[in-house]
């Protein structure tokens, strides 16, 4: 039996408290897979996370050994709430002096064997622990539909300090088996294929240009793209690229799909000044629209958005990161910007790397929900490297096990193309700035006028005496349902075979 202690991310974003909420979850689901499995688990969120733990569906405190409530004070770092932030972007000389005491004073004299940090580099409980087993949790690459939903497990953190930037994925590369690459090449195959199929009816009107570049843009004021992002902001983003592409190369833009950030004043301004600039309100509404847009798009540019891992990985296109620290760079062989001057000169990964990585991710690094959550595999193999000693024994082979697990969670995705998302459904915070949305509003609310137009009534049909038998009613069904025209020639056809 394992000590273990879930760290749920206590230190706040300032423009991300609705994060919290989530981590809570997730938090949630790995104290249950442990604890289902004869573990002794411990939790530390901070208050703000305390209440909505009391409000899961089973709050599971009876069983957890240890609560530790751990508030940071607003006022630790320079900038209010931006703790999270400030770990972030940490490195071997950064004092933390100040976020640790408060941490260890919280948790006191207390030992623990494995420690599992979610969507968190764990720079805290690293320190606080260093003889504990440490491990990372956070969402793979693959998300969203059509893909199943996967999460990753990492033994040195995430970001810069994950195991394909320390150097831990390499080591397996070379072990990889061919079972596996040719399971990651028919993945690949598979995906693609669907996404293809999910394309929206306004690529198909002619208004992408000969070549276009994907620009996938993200949700500003949160620690993963402001600590490796060299833009301010995601206008600047966007407009350093639209000032380097050629104008005759289209600008295919997409944002968050639930945090859109750029005004549709400056909407406006852009396609003004770039007439290769090409973004559609109507894309908000699709779950996903950045991959969906991969299959149609000759090149992906993006500072961490996992987009670019997609581009590289599934559909072998070159993408461009301008973010070579965050945890795209290592899958993408381009980071500089001006690379977009020719888009067909942008390097790409050799197909038996791409697979490779592929493999590794799918079948060594990330977990279904099913394999995490429910069935227990996960904290299997984490009980085997701690009983190994070994965090990075994590990553040996276990393939068939894995892919199964892989094929279920692909069976039980819908593949619903291009379904569209209610516009109550799309996620705006309070005071954020909505790009073009007004517009679809409006559609959506157009739309819905349409189909709530009542047909008027029709008068009933007429018939001559004698004319109710079973072939005439047949006949007149016909009439109603089709243009006068077409059944009238046909009655006289019918009489003069005296069919009626």
């Amino acid at each position: 039996m394992m000590n273990v202690l879930i760290y749920c991310k206590p230190s706040l974003e300032g423009r991300a408290f609705h994060n919290s909420a989530h981590w809570v979850w997730l938090g949630h689901q790995l104290a249950k897979a442990f604890l289902n499995e004869g573990h002794a688990v411990s939790i530390c969120l901070n208050s703000h996370q305390m209440e909505r733990w009391y409000k899961q569906n089973e709050s599971l405190l009876d069983r957890i050994e240890n609560k530790f409530v751990v508030d940071f004070p607003s006022n630790i770092t320079a900038g209010r709430f931006t703790l999270d932030h400030f770990l972030a972007a940490s490195g071997s000389e950064t004092d933390i002096s100040a976020p640790l005491d408060v941490f260890k004073t919280a948790v006191g004299d207390a030992k623990f064997d494995c420690i599992i940090s979610v969507c968190d580099r764990g720079i805290l409980p690293r320190s606080a622990f260093p003889e504990a087993m440490h491990f990372s949790f956070v969402e793979s690459p693959f998300t969203r539909a059509p893909y199943p939903r996967l999460w990753a497990l990492d033994a040195t953190g995430i970001d810069r300090s994950d195991v394909f930037h320390t150097g831990v994925a390499s080591q397996f590369l070379e072990g990889i088996t061919h079972p596996e690459i040719e399971a990651a090449r028919r993945f690949a195959k598979d995906m693609s294929h669907k996404l293809k199929r999910r394309q929206l009816s306004e690529l198909s009107l002619g208004r992408l240009r000969s070549k276009n570049v994907l620009v996938a843009l993200q949700k500003e004021g949160v620690s993963a793209l402001d600590t490796y992002t060299p833009y301010s902001s995601q206008l600047d983003f966007l407009l350093d690229v639209l000032e380097t592409i050629p104008r005759d190369v289209g600008a295919v833009v997409t944002e968050h799909p639930q945090y859109p950030v750029i005004e549709k004043s400056a909407f406006n301004y852009l396609r003004e000044n770039y007439p290769n600039l090409l973004v559609y309100p109507k894309w908000m509404a699709v779950e996903g629209i950045s991959q969906n847009l991969l299959s149609i798009v000759d090149a992906a540019v993006v500072q961490t958005s996992t987009v670019g891992i997609q581009a590289s990985l599934i559909f072998g296109k070159p993408a461009v990161c301008v973010a070579p620290e965050s945890r795209v760079g290592p899958f993408v062989p381009c980071h500089d910007i001006g690379s977009l001057r020719n888009i067909e000169d942008i390097p790409v990964l050799r197909d038996d790397y791409r697979y490779r990585m592929l493999a590794f991710q799918l079948f060594r690094y990330t977990y279904t929900d099913q394999a995490a959550f429910e069935d227990g595999q996960l904290v299997r193999a984490v009980a085997q490297a701690f009983k190994k000693r070994d965090a990075n024994s994590l990553y040996a082979e276990e393939f068939a096990s894995r892919e199964q697990f892989l094929k279920v969670g692909i069976a039980k995705v819908v593949n619903a193309a291009a379904k569209p998302r209610a516009f109550d459904k799309l996620i705006h915070l309070p005071g954020a700035p909505i790009a073009l949305i007004e517009t679809y509003q409006v559609h959506q609310e157009m739309t819905a006028a349409q189909l709530q137009k009542v047909k008027p009534p029709q008068p009933p049909v007429k018939r001559k005496p004698g004319r109710d038998t079973l072939k005439w009613r047949v006949l007149y069904a016909l009439e109603a349902a089709l243009p006068a025209a077409i059944v009238r020639p046909s009655e006289k056809v019918l009489k003069k075979l005296k069919v009626i």
